[in-house]
């Protein structure tokens, strides 16, 4: 997620998703069919303007990051010393926001966006390691704040070797380290198909209906995933057929394959597939 306050960057990124949007289902240019996607990536990737739109989002938040903190400005990741020096101000306005708010619910909340935090695309090594110790940073100070607040943390390992928290005082319960929200809902048409075989749909499919034909398979998943059949069907039809031409088979990407894998790890999926 890019935090409002980063309006330059979030405006760069519009850009660049609408730009990516016109090449989703854009087949490989002829005078490269030839190679595999991993060599035309190399080739061509540093002088596309889709490379020089992520360094440009990169550059950008990196600046508006440094600006921001000058100018001693809250938003989400920020230095911790920023947060506690603004924490009085935005619990204020919190109250006067929400009737009968407390200062628990400002904490709960403020924790809960800490926990769903995903860092954005194209950031610098660096500063989004900078922002991870800026963000447990906070999350400590947000508990003790609790802890002042009379709140006792308790924690418990589930049986998956997970660490469970919740703020107990008197009859209120509080749980804490909520689970992260994941939306991928916008994720590109391969994304999609690179999803289901790692969850194992194209062996699911072949094996509890044989008989269907790539045209019905991909009718299928047009019906489950909104995207038109004929854009599906290319992507498809190397995965299910070694014996046509692997050229626009999405699990050539092993870079994106990798991230795919990732999304679905941090969902929570263990038996995942291998390419």
């Amino acid at each position: 997620m890019i935090p409002k306050e980063f309006k330059n960057t979030k405006q760069l990124k519009e850009e660049y998703n609408n730009h990516m949007a016109q090449f989703e289902y854009q087949e490989i240019p002829e005078e490269f069919a030839h190679l595999p996607p991993i060599e035309i990536q190399q080739k061509e990737f540093e002088q596309s303007q889709e490379y020089k739109m992520q360094v440009l989002i990169e550059k950008t938040f990196s600046k508006e990051y440094k600006k921001l903190t000058d100018d001693l400005t809250y938003f989400l990741g920020c230095p911790y010393s920023i947060y506690a020096s603004t924490y009085e101000t935005r619990l204020k306005s919190f109250k006067d926001n929400y009737m009968d708010a407390e200062e628990h619910n400002f904490i709960i909340d403020e924790l809960n966006l800490i926990s769903s935090y995903q860092f954005p695309e194209f950031i610098e090594t660096g500063l989004k390691k900078s922002i991870k110790y800026s963000l447990e940073k906070t999350n400590n100070y947000l508990k003790e704040k609790l802890q002042s607040l009379g709140y006792k943390i308790e924690n418990t390992i589930t049986k998956e070797g997970k660490i469970n928290s919740i703020a107990v005082k008197n009859a209120s319960v509080i749980k804490l380290d909520t689970e992260p929200i994941i939306d991928l809902s916008d994720s590109k048409a391969k994304d999609k198909i690179r999803f289901l075989g790692l969850i194992g749909f194209f062996d699911f499919i072949k094996e509890k209906e044989p008989y269907l034909n790539i045209n019905q398979i991909a009718s299928l998943l047009s019906a489950i995933t909104s995207i038109k059949q004929q854009t599906i069907q290319p992507y498809i039809n190397p995965i299910l057929s070694k014996e046509v031409s692997q050229n626009n088979n999405p699990f050539n990407d092993k870079p994106k394959v990798n991230i795919a894998r990732k999304q679905l790890i941090n969902i929570g999926l263990t038996n995942i597939k291998t390419f």
